[in-house]
């Protein structure tokens, strides 16, 4: 559609992610578990991902399909996790370019304050990823924004 409507090829997608970048791997996934996970919940509660509603909502039907698929909130929580950004500069950087061969991106757009994370915690995770992660992507041509 968007070739017919414009005569060109879409541009490729931006993409986005909660990111929590460490220089120390155990620390970065233990924060991102937690503060991560924390969002993950949120969303699940405030959507009501547990209940049936989803299901019985003209045009929510799809949703409601995901709700059921979910099966328990650890697996799925986990599942989410898995598509985020964490860990050292390097797994960071892996994890970005992994998501770009899967869909494509030219663009990722880091989100780097949610679940409760501690301003300090935000900031410095935001400072490395900005100093260590950022460059390398730029030097493959892939614009980051943190």
């Amino acid at each position: 559609i968007y070739r017919e409507t414009n005569g060109a090829e879409a541009p490729p997608p931006i993409a986005g992610g909660w990111v929590f970048c460490d220089k120390d791997a155990g620390r970065a996934e233990e924060i991102a578990r937690k503060y991560i996970g924390a969002y993950w919940q949120s969303a699940l509660k405030h959507y009501n991902f547990g209940g049936d509603h989803f299901a019985k909502t003209k045009g929510y039907e799809f949703y409601g399909k995901m709700a059921e698929a979910m099966g328990s909130v650890e697996g799925v929580t986990d599942f989410f996790l898995n598509l985020q950004v964490w860990g050292t500069p390097d797994q960071c950087f892996e994890k970005v370019l992994e998501i770009r061969s899967k869909i494509g991106c030219d663009a990722f757009t880091g989100v780097f304050s949610y679940g409760g994370l501690p301003y300090e915690d935000s900031e410095k995770s935001l400072r490395l990823f900005a100093s260590d992660v950022m460059p390398r992507l730029q030097q493959l041509g892939q614009k980051a924004v943190a």
